[in-house]
Protein backbone atom coordinates (compact mmCIF):
# COMPACT_ATOMS: atom_id res chain seq x y z
CA UNK A 1 0.00 0.00 0.00
CA UNK A 2 1.65 3.51 -0.57
CA UNK A 3 -0.03 6.36 0.10
CA UNK A 4 0.26 9.21 -2.08
CA UNK A 5 3.57 8.13 -3.95
CA UNK A 6 5.63 10.28 -5.55
CA UNK A 7 8.66 10.17 -7.76
CA UNK A 8 6.69 10.14 -11.28
CA UNK A 9 4.86 12.42 -13.51
CA UNK A 10 5.52 15.93 -13.00
CA UNK A 11 7.14 14.82 -9.53
CA UNK A 12 9.64 12.61 -10.86
CA UNK A 13 13.17 13.78 -9.34
CA UNK A 14 15.66 15.32 -11.01
CA UNK A 15 18.39 15.62 -7.87
CA UNK A 16 21.17 16.71 -9.71
CA UNK A 17 24.58 18.32 -9.01
CA UNK A 18 23.16 21.75 -8.03
CA UNK A 19 20.47 20.02 -5.49
CA UNK A 20 23.26 18.33 -3.57
CA UNK A 21 25.66 20.92 -3.70
CA UNK A 22 22.75 23.47 -2.55
CA UNK A 23 22.01 20.58 0.49
CA UNK A 24 25.35 20.56 1.57
CA UNK A 25 25.96 24.10 1.73
CA UNK A 26 22.94 24.20 3.73
CA UNK A 27 23.74 22.24 6.15
CA UNK A 28 27.50 23.32 6.23
CA UNK A 29 26.96 27.02 6.69
CA UNK A 30 23.76 26.87 9.37
CA UNK A 31 21.65 28.62 7.22
CA UNK A 32 19.70 25.36 6.40
CA UNK A 33 18.84 25.58 10.02
CA UNK A 34 17.65 28.89 10.23
CA UNK A 35 15.57 28.08 7.08
CA UNK A 36 14.48 25.67 8.77
CA UNK A 37 13.31 27.38 11.96
CA UNK A 38 11.18 29.95 9.33
CA UNK A 39 9.55 26.72 8.26
CA UNK A 40 8.95 25.03 11.51
CA UNK A 41 7.21 27.88 12.74
CA UNK A 42 3.00 27.27 13.15
CA UNK A 43 2.05 29.56 11.05
CA UNK A 44 3.99 28.27 7.75
CA UNK A 45 3.03 24.66 9.06
CA UNK A 46 -0.69 25.59 9.53
CA UNK A 47 0.11 27.15 5.65
CA UNK A 48 0.85 23.98 4.63
CA UNK A 49 -1.56 21.79 5.78
CA UNK A 50 -4.06 23.44 4.38
CA UNK A 51 -2.08 22.47 0.76
CA UNK A 52 -1.96 19.46 1.62
CA UNK A 53 -6.08 18.88 2.48
CA UNK A 54 -8.76 19.16 -0.21
CA UNK A 55 -10.67 20.75 2.71
CA UNK A 56 -9.18 22.83 5.52
CA UNK A 57 -12.04 22.14 7.79
CA UNK A 58 -11.23 18.55 7.89
CA UNK A 59 -7.21 19.12 9.37
CA UNK A 60 -7.54 17.39 12.69
CA UNK A 61 -7.67 19.51 15.53
CA UNK A 62 -4.23 18.44 16.90
CA UNK A 63 -2.72 17.38 14.01
CA UNK A 64 -0.97 20.70 13.48
CA UNK A 65 0.50 20.82 16.69
CA UNK A 66 1.44 17.11 16.15
CA UNK A 67 3.62 18.77 12.94
CA UNK A 68 4.89 21.77 15.28
CA UNK A 69 6.11 19.20 18.07
CA UNK A 70 7.73 16.86 15.23
CA UNK A 71 9.80 19.90 14.38
CA UNK A 72 10.97 19.81 17.73
CA UNK A 73 13.23 16.73 17.63
CA UNK A 74 16.11 16.41 17.14
CA UNK A 75 17.66 16.14 13.46
CA UNK A 76 14.05 16.87 12.47
CA UNK A 77 15.79 19.94 10.15
CA UNK A 78 16.94 17.15 7.73
CA UNK A 79 14.06 15.73 5.77
CA UNK A 80 12.94 19.29 5.43
CA UNK A 81 16.14 20.63 3.85
CA UNK A 82 15.92 17.34 1.71
CA UNK A 83 12.35 18.73 1.13
CA UNK A 84 13.41 22.15 0.09
CA UNK A 85 16.25 21.21 -1.70
CA UNK A 86 14.47 18.12 -3.88
CA UNK A 87 16.27 15.08 -2.64
CA UNK A 88 13.15 13.22 -1.89
CA UNK A 89 11.61 12.88 -5.15
CA UNK A 90 14.40 10.06 -6.54
CA UNK A 91 14.97 9.54 -9.83
CA UNK A 92 15.16 5.96 -9.52
CA UNK A 93 11.83 5.50 -7.89
CA UNK A 94 9.65 5.53 -11.59
CA UNK A 95 11.73 2.36 -12.01
CA UNK A 96 11.83 0.92 -8.44
CA UNK A 97 7.70 1.38 -9.11
CA UNK A 98 7.80 -0.51 -12.55
CA UNK A 99 9.49 -3.26 -11.13
CA UNK A 100 7.50 -3.93 -8.11
CA UNK A 101 6.64 -7.93 -7.64
CA UNK A 102 4.29 -7.84 -5.12
CA UNK A 103 0.46 -6.44 -5.49
CA UNK A 104 0.70 -2.86 -4.59
CA UNK A 105 -2.09 -0.59 -4.17
CA UNK A 106 -1.39 3.19 -5.02
CA UNK A 107 -4.17 5.52 -3.39
CA UNK A 108 -4.33 8.80 -4.06
CA UNK A 109 -6.41 11.70 -2.90
CA UNK A 110 -8.68 13.40 -5.94
CA UNK A 111 -7.42 16.83 -4.60
CA UNK A 112 -3.97 16.37 -5.22
CA UNK A 113 -0.82 19.34 -4.47
CA UNK A 114 2.25 17.12 -4.19
CA UNK A 115 1.47 13.92 -6.39
CA UNK A 116 0.57 13.07 -9.87
CA UNK A 117 -2.36 10.04 -9.77
CA UNK A 118 -2.67 11.15 -13.72
CA UNK A 119 0.83 9.81 -13.78
CA UNK A 120 0.37 6.57 -12.21
CA UNK A 121 -1.97 5.11 -15.22
CA UNK A 122 1.27 4.33 -17.04
CA UNK A 123 2.90 2.86 -14.55
CA UNK A 124 -0.18 0.63 -13.38
CA UNK A 125 -0.14 -0.36 -17.20
CA UNK A 126 3.67 -1.28 -17.04
CA UNK A 127 3.29 -3.53 -14.40
CA UNK A 128 0.58 -6.10 -13.71
CA UNK A 129 1.03 -6.14 -9.94
CA UNK A 130 -0.12 -2.47 -9.58
CA UNK A 131 -3.43 -0.92 -8.80
CA UNK A 132 -4.52 2.70 -7.68
CA UNK A 133 -7.21 4.05 -6.70
CA UNK A 134 -8.68 7.75 -5.72
CA UNK A 135 -10.74 8.72 -3.18
CA UNK A 136 -12.97 11.65 -3.04
CA UNK A 137 -13.39 14.77 -1.36
CA UNK A 138 -9.52 13.86 0.01
CA UNK A 139 -5.92 15.79 -0.81
CA UNK A 140 -2.34 14.61 -0.18
CA UNK A 141 -3.02 12.91 3.18
CA UNK A 142 -6.49 10.69 2.59
CA UNK A 143 -5.70 8.52 5.63
CA UNK A 144 -6.20 11.79 7.71
CA UNK A 145 -8.81 13.43 5.73
CA UNK A 146 -11.14 10.46 4.40
CA UNK A 147 -9.82 8.06 7.01
CA UNK A 148 -13.18 5.69 6.25
CA UNK A 149 -13.09 5.85 3.07
CA UNK A 150 -9.26 5.14 2.93
CA UNK A 151 -9.90 2.72 5.19
CA UNK A 152 -12.28 0.43 3.82
CA UNK A 153 -10.27 1.20 0.04
CA UNK A 154 -7.35 -0.84 1.99
CA UNK A 155 -9.20 -3.53 3.66
CA UNK A 156 -11.20 -4.18 0.48
CA UNK A 157 -7.52 -4.56 -1.68
CA UNK A 158 -6.09 -6.60 1.27
CA UNK A 159 -9.34 -9.41 0.82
Amino acid sequence: MLISPTGFGRFKGSAGRASRNLHGFLRRTGIGRLLFAVLARRQVIRWFLRQLFADPARIPPDYERYCWRTCQQPGAYRAALAFVCGLLNDPRAEGAYQRLANPTLLVFGDHPRFTDPAASVGLVAANEHLRSTTIERAGDLPQLEQADDTAAVIGGFLN
